[in-house]
């Protein structure tokens, strides 16, 4: 990859399952490049993908007996 090239093109792309800038194992619960909101509460985390919260207008939901709400 020379200078003044894109490294992001494709970034987004669904297809993409392997970027170009990510060397380790890709995790196959989600699709390569799902953007997440993630919460962490107690040192826990928990991920909302945004393919899930857009087709929702708000979540409720609890996490390590917290409310939360996501939207």
């Amino acid at each position: 990859m020379g200078y003044g090239t894109n490294p992001y093109t494709g970034y987004d792309d669904p297809g993409n399952q392997q970027p170009r800038l990510f060397k380790g194992e890709v995790d196959s619960r989600l699709v390569a490049m799902e953007r997440v909101i993630d919460v962490q509460v107690n040192g826990k985390y928990k991920i909302y993908p945004l393919s899930l919260i857009s087709n929702k207008e708000v979540i409720n939901d609890t996490f390590e007996d917290q409310p939360l709400v996501v939207f």
